[in-house]
């Protein structure tokens, strides 16, 4: 059994995307792994990085408790829509505020890439668009492909599955096509 941390990353509680994180961390508990949710929609914290890393900024008890869940964490399942070709600007600053180097990363005198901290933990990325699934898969500006690789990987987390809820709001987006999705995510998590 796995520890896995679930991240709400959408501002709204009560949205399609929150309900695919709720029935996956349910599913997960279900199957017997430790669970762990972080709610952004809920959460009260600065989500701007206001020195970048200069200066530290003073410390929130949210972003203490979220970087000791990501320690703890085997296993990491990250829910948000796509919007304008990016994550919301909550999940965003969690990024920011959260993955910092001495967590999850270390900057190594005279080499290019960091010792990778978060390495041996594995990721599941669960998005939606109104863009085509196809399309948000493999567009590299899209944050499935981009924070999968450049936030995530670039800690030494291994994204293994991408699960992409594409066209909402088209003529396909129906109760039973979100019904199906929402299962495919609780599949995903008894199957860890």
């Amino acid at each position: 059994m796995q520890k896995v941390l679930v991240i709400h990353g959408h501002p709204d509680e009560k949205s399609f995307t929150s309900a695919c994180a709720e029935a996956y961390s349910q599913s997960a508990e279900k199957a017997g792994h430790e669970v762990r949710n972080i709610d952004l929609a809920s959460a009260r914290f600065d989500p701007v990085l206001r020195f970048g890393y200069r200066q530290r900024m003073e410390e929130e008890p949210f972003i203490q408790q979220s970087q000791e869940d990501i320690l703890w964490a085997q296993h990491i399942a990250v829910f948000f829509p796509t919007w304008w070709a990016g994550e919301p600007s909550v999940l965003k600053g969690w990024f920011d505020r959260v993955l910092t180097p001495g967590i999850a990363y270390r900057y190594i005198p005279g080499k290019v890439r960091p010792e990778r901290l978060l390495s041996g933990r594995t990721a599941t990325l669960v998005t939606s668009s109104h863009a085509p699934a196809w399309y948000t898969r493999w567009t590299p500006a899209y944050p499935v492909r981009r924070v999968g690789h450049l936030v995530l990987g670039y800690c030494g987390v291994r994204v293994v599955e991408r699960h992409i809820y594409g066209l909402v709001g088209s003529t396909r987006d129906t109760r039973e096509s979100r019904e199906n999705f929402i299962h495919r995510c609780e599949r995903s998590a008894a199957h860890l």
